[in-house]
């Protein structure tokens, strides 16, 4: 097991470079990522289902400017690491949400780490400040390639932390009383309604195709892939989302 969080950790930490340090491809972003850690997996659908629930709910919290959201590609990862083996044998709806709020900390840890991580990088701006005064151009290279291996290196131990540690989340989960699991099942149902309500929001303010299209998946998977109506009904969901939406961005409204 910890051969396989090894190799995990390893690809993802590169993966997760695309964030802010190469190309931005986007390949980092939950929807993205999901499905991939869910096929190294062996559970490309489950990792499906948690990219595209964490990418509707969190997709308006960029990382602009100093602001450094959570790190959602270390959440979307960490849940579908903790719920691959567990999707045949239990309900998916409560799987999503104890796997979400078992890698929600681990998220915020990693986001506090790169804060971190950035003061120690104002040092290499401060000294590629003196090389560049100096005319010492041709250097600059290798602190780019510094910064990455720095970078690489943070992620990759968050990485194999928080799946290492995380991991002991699934005995817990197995013990878990029915009343418990039946309330997670009901949770799930208020999470995708948050989700529906975020991109209801972004709908409303930014009109552009591409949050149709996540919210169209969205609705797409959990039909399909969730048996959401031997619950509730997308149409409640949609509702209690329009709900959310407004009395949470009320003072945008009036």
């Amino acid at each position: 097991m910890i051969n396989a969080w090894i190799k995990l950790s390893s690809l993802m930490a590169f993966l997760s470079l695309d964030i802010t340090s190469i190309g931005q491809f986007m390949i980092s972003r939950p929807i993205v990522i999901g499905p991939i850690a869910g096929f190294l997996l062996g559970q490309p659908i489950w990792g499906l289902t948690i990219g595209v629930m964490v990418e509707i709910i969190w997709i308006g919290d960029l990382a602009i400017g100093a602001h450094i959201p959570i790190d959602l590609t270390l959440l979307t990862v960490v849940a579908v690491a903790l719920g691959s083996s567990l999707t045949l044998l239990y309900s998916k709806q409560a799987l999503v949400t104890y796997c979400l709020g078992a890698a929600i900390p681990f998220a915020y840890a990693s986001s506090r780490v790169e804060l971190w991580v950035r003061k120690l990088q104002v040092f290499w701006m401060k000294f590629a400040q003196k090389l560049l005064e100096q005319g010492s151009i041709h250097k600059f290279k290798w602190i780019w390639v510094i910064v990455l291996i720095e970078q690489w290196i943070k992620n990759f131990l968050m990485f194999f932390l928080s799946l290492t540690i995380v991991i002991w989340a699934r005995k817990l989960f197995v013990i878990l009383p029915t009343t418990v699991i039946q309330g997670l099942k009901y949770s799930n149902w208020f999470l995708m309604a948050l989700g529906c309500a975020t991109a209801i929001h972004l709908l409303m303010n930014k009109i552009k195709l591409i949050y149709l299209i996540l919210l169209g998946m969205a609705v797409v998977i959990v039909i399909k892939f969730m048996h959401i109506s031997e619950i509730y009904s997308f149409e409640s969901i949609l509702v209690i989302g329009f709900v959310i939406y407004v009395l949470y961005f009320q003072h945008e409204i009036l």
